[in-house]
């Protein structure tokens, strides 16, 4: 009976921490832009000169042990990036229309591995989310994303599943306030109460056998 519910509760523990994965504030930083290039850009009127366009790398810690992941994203606002440890929030991608075809873009075409279609990618998402123009203009690629976007949008799509953004919790607002907000991939707290069920099978089959409990720790 003891082993039973020590099963459960690890189980139970497992669940709760997936839930609360993007429920408690993380520690993150900007590492640099690539691939990516760099285009003249204006946002809320300001000319902000010829600025990095393309694949934000940023670091994250999840677990508050200092370990940090590195992860591919695109940023949303006209802020500067910290590059030193900052406290963000991980929220769900607002259901709003802008917010929603920023997604849309970055599900499709923001990982990319070359510059072009990196700057691409940003330069639509900048573009969607609005308040932001280019003065030399946008490429047809970029131009072809927008136009996707917004029809998959009006079409009813706001698969957001598995996207979040990492937002600067300077006011709570999730655009123009603290530093630079991200749409980012996450690990998806369903994988974690999998890992969890697939860790106390593993706990109960070893102390049947006489060995010692499995505690995995993510790295």
């Amino acid at each position: 009976m003891m082993k039973r519910s020590a099963a459960i509760l690890m189980v139970l523990v497992i669940f709760l921490a997936a839930g609360s994965l993007l429920a408690e504030p993380v520690m993150l930083y900007w590492i640099n832009v690539s691939p990516g290039l760099n285009m003249p850009v204006e946002a809320n009127g300001n000319y902000y000169g010829s600025m990095p366009t393309g694949v934000y790398n940023v670091a994250i810690d999840f677990n508050g042990d200092g370990n940090y992941e590195t992860f591919s994203a695109h940023c949303i606002d006209p802020a500067f990036a910290s590059t030193t440890p900052s406290e963000y929030n991980i929220i769900d991608i607002p259901h709003e229309e802008n917010y929603l075809q920023a997604a849309y873009i970055f599900s499709r075409w923001g990982e990319a591995t070359v510059a072009q279609a990196a700057a691409d990618a940003q330069s639509a998402i900048w573009s969607v989310i609005g308040n932001f123009s280019f003065p030399d203009g946008l490429s047809a690629e970029a131009q072809m994303m927008i136009s996707a976007a917004i029809e998959a949008v009006e079409n009813g799509w706001n698969s957001t599943e598995g996207l979040s953004l990492a937002v600067s919790p300077g006011s709570g607002e999730h655009y123009a306030e603290g530093y630079q907000d991200f749409i980012i991939r996450t690990p998806e707290p369903g994988s974690l109460a999998l890992l969890g069920l697939g860790i106390a099978g593993l706990w109960i089959a070893g102390r049947k056998k006489g060995l010692l409990p499995v505690f995995v720790k993510r790295s």
